[in-house]
């Protein structure tokens, strides 16, 4: 199951799924490649003041997932290709 009621919902290159957990202040990571359980979640992000509310999240060109919070935008994810 989700860790809990979210936000944002955003997919990367690399089979995860990103959310926001409004109650907790985190961004969070599932690796869809494995069942829909805690263990295979990643809080990447957990802050009430870095993420205070996030109204979306999204990738950019390069394929790293942001959340919008307020008027601007915090990196949630940087993936590095070589």
């Amino acid at each position: 199951m989700k860790l809990g009621p979210s936000r944002g919902l955003v997919a990367d290159i690399w089979a995860g799924l990103h959310y926001f957990l409004p109650r907790d202040h985190a961004a969070v990571r599932w690796d869809t490649r494995y069942p829909l359980a805690a263990e295979f979640h990643a809080v990447l992000i957990q802050s009430p003041t870095t993420l205070p509310i996030v109204s979306h999240m999204f990738t950019d060109s390069q394929c790293q997932v942001w959340a919008v919070v307020g008027q601007h935008c915090v990196k949630i994810q940087k993936y590095h290709f070589t």
